[in-house]
């Protein structure tokens, strides 16, 4: 098991952002149990709540402009259906969580900027896939929501008549569905299809 010393030994592109030294680069990461997010800089792991002002406005800003967003996160209910009411911070950390909560090589906070939304899911039927601010890409390609759920489907090895029917379409049409898949991906089978998604991180609840 390596160390931390081996891994900040590792290259800078090989090294979960937020651990290359000197870098003031921002990585977050969500934790699926609780749905909080803390955060990598220079190394050292933080608390949401010590982000600096200048950070944490980059991320209200966002979630401010994301109507889609704010209007689903301030109906969160719990397990009962009622409703919960959430501060603004623990909006923002949600909207956090949902739009940057993979831990991965790619900064969130780049160069002083706030990055596009990560391919991360909470679940397979994610809040965040209504998001305004948040596609699912693939080659920087949007996926469509039906493209979405074939992948889950073919992750789980589900023959394509089982997809078929999932989806409400018929067999041929799933065909031209999956060629068209293919075509984004840059891919010609299904195994090669895996490869690529597991590649670009289209996760379901992956944080850490």
């Amino acid at each position: 098991m390596n160390d931390k010393s081996t891994l900040l030994q590792a290259p800078a592109q090989h090294l979960i952002a937020g651990l290359v030294p000197g870098s003031e680069d921002i990585e977050f990461y969500g934790i699926p149990e609780t749905k909080e997010v803390r955060w990598l800089q220079n190394g050292q792991d933080h608390a949401f709540e010590d982000l600096s002002p200048r950070h944490y406005m980059m991320l209200l800003n966002a979630y401010m402009c994301d109507a889609s967003a704010r209007r689903l996160l301030e109906r969160i209910t719990d397990r009962n259906g009622r409703h919960v009411k959430l501060d603004v911070t623990r909006q923002v950390m949600l909207y956090t969580y949902y739009c940057y909560g993979d831990l991965d090589n790619q900064p969130d906070i780049k160069n002083g900027k706030l990055q596009p939304a990560e391919n991360y899911r909470h679940e397979r039927e994610c809040i965040s896939l209504q998001f305004d601010s948040k596609e699912i890409t693939i080659n920087g390609i949007p996926l469509k929501n039906r493209e979405i759920r074939m992948i889950d489907s073919f992750s789980q090895e589900d023959k394509d008549e089982i997809v078929a029917i999932e989806l409400g379409i018929k067999r041929q049409t799933l065909n031209k569905h999956k060629k068209e898949l293919f075509g984004k991906s840059g891919v010609s089978t299904k195994i090669g299809l895996m490869v690529k998604v597991f590649e670009e991180r289209i996760l379901i609840g992956r944080a850490i």
